[in-house]
């Protein structure tokens, strides 16, 4: 078999593939011993009539169409692998020659991986968050299981951040009370910034008996842009104010509340883990750092629709897959529902292929030029290139998708192989 290549505009390259008429041969005689099978001949079990049988009766023209049908995707695929092309993308297979008889030839048009140069990349730095823990990380760990056991008293004295608030709450907007900011005898931890910013600011050094009124700007998530809004008029009322009181982090808290007996030994337990944690954090942090420093590098332009949808794909099989391990639906509900329920909550779409291209789209447009910077900064610092089964694979299964579309050229020529549809 003869392959060459000639490049084309926008990414794409042309195929010319000849297969010598001795090779084609034997997929004719495959193409038979498929007919064999098919056909029912006096005196011949299925799959037993000889080929000269067959030829009498079904033609060797029909075998021959038959054999360009079943081979021409392996010829295809196996020039492929011959001219070390990266495809990204079904092709447009187009029969130039030997429908009848002859040598087999044919070309092949496929949008194929930009090259994505990336200049300076020697001297890139990046930075990530320390992969050890530090005492004030582990002391914020002990604070939050001293937390666990706190006791708390009623005192006489201004709030401070870490307090909590008994306090009666009213929040008004045009007039109207707003839902959520209506409550009597609600109980706050000043500085936990849950409600809204400006309720945290004003209960800062308030006492019981203190009336609040302040104002403060409704929040992006309850924003109407239909509407143009006012700000919200807050009336706080402090209660009483509430200290949390927490046990002193000594050996013996440390026996009652883990199964450490020592302080000593229990931040050591706490530094491990979150070290642990945070050198996993910190190799994704380096990667993705890495990345979008390369992309900042590289001169790739924006990239091919066909790599952005297999990102997609790559990303909601992911998810699907995610929620196949965490989601236990209930009977009668398959996982398919489960996931066009979260996509159109996540895209605010009813159609979830809609859904999916409006909120992933952005982000999948982003990672093929960085796996493409990423992989040219490899290439010229050690000579790796694609594995050649990996290529193939990716060839074989665009193929599958576009059902092995063939088409007959030139124009007005009876058709070896009739076309087939593409899925939608």
């Amino acid at each position: 078999m003869k392959t060459s290549v000639e490049p084309q505009e926008g990414n794409h390259v042309k195929l010319s593939v000849e297969i010598e008429e001795a090779e084609f041969e034997k997929s004719i005689d495959a193409a038979f011993r498929k007919i064999a099978r098919e056909v029912r001949l006096p005196g011949f079990r299925p799959g037993k009539a000889p080929r000269r049988v067959l030829e009498r009766h079904v033609g060797k023209e029909s075998a021959r169409q038959q054999a360009i049908q079943d081979s021409l995707p392996d010829y295809y695929l196996q020039a492929v692998t011959d001219a070390d092309v990266d495809v990204i993308a079904p092709p447009e297979l187009n029969i130039t020659g030997g429908a009848t008889e002859g040598p087999i030839t044919f070309e092949a048009t496929v949008q194929v991986r930009p090259t994505v140069r990336v200049p300076g990349y020697d001297g890139l730095q990046v930075t990530i968050p320390s992969p050890v823990a530090s005492e004030a990380e582990i002391d914020s760990q002990i604070d939050r299981m001293r937390d666990a056991f706190a006791a708390t008293t009623v005192v006489d004295r201004q709030a401070h951040p870490g307090d909590s608030v008994r306090i009666n709450v009213r929040g008004m907007l045009d007039g109207e009370e707003v839902d959520g900011l209506h409550a009597d005898g609600y109980v706050y931890e000043v500085g936990s910034g849950t409600v809204i910013p400006e309720l945290d600011t004003n209960l800062i050094a308030s006492s019981a008996g203190d009336v609040l009124e302040f104002t403060a700007p409704l929040p992006d998530h309850d924003h109407d842009e239909t509407h143009d809004h006012g700000d919200l008029e807050m009336r706080v009322e402090v209660l009483e104010v509430i200290e949390k009181v927490r046990p002193e982090p000594t050996d013996e808290w440390a026996a009652s509340a883990s199964e450490f007996t020592t302080i000593a030994d229990l931040r050591a337990d706490i530094a491990k883990r979150m070290s642990l944690v945070k050198r996993v954090q910190a190799s994704m942090a380096l990667r993705d750092e890495c990345v979008k420093a390369l992309v900042e590098l590289s001169d790739g332009g924006d990239p091919p629709e066909p790599l952005v949808n297999q990102e997609i794909d790559r990303r909601l099989q992911d998810l699907a897959q995610r929620l196949s391990d965490d989601i236990r639906p209930r009977r009668g509900q398959c996982h398919g529902w489960a996931l066009r329920g979260v996509l159109r909550v996540v895209a605010g779409a009813d159609d979830h292929r809609t859904g999916r291209v409006g909120r992933v789209r952005p982000r999948s447009r982003r990672d093929p030029p960085g796996r493409g910077a990423a992989d040219d900064a490899a290439h010229r610092h050690r000579p790796l290139r694609a594995h050649q089964p990996t290529r193939r694979h990716r060839a074989d299964t665009l193929l599958d998708r576009c059902g092995h579309p063939v088409r007959t050229a030139p124009p007005g020529a009876a058709p070896a192989v009739a076309p087939m549809a593409s899925p939608a």
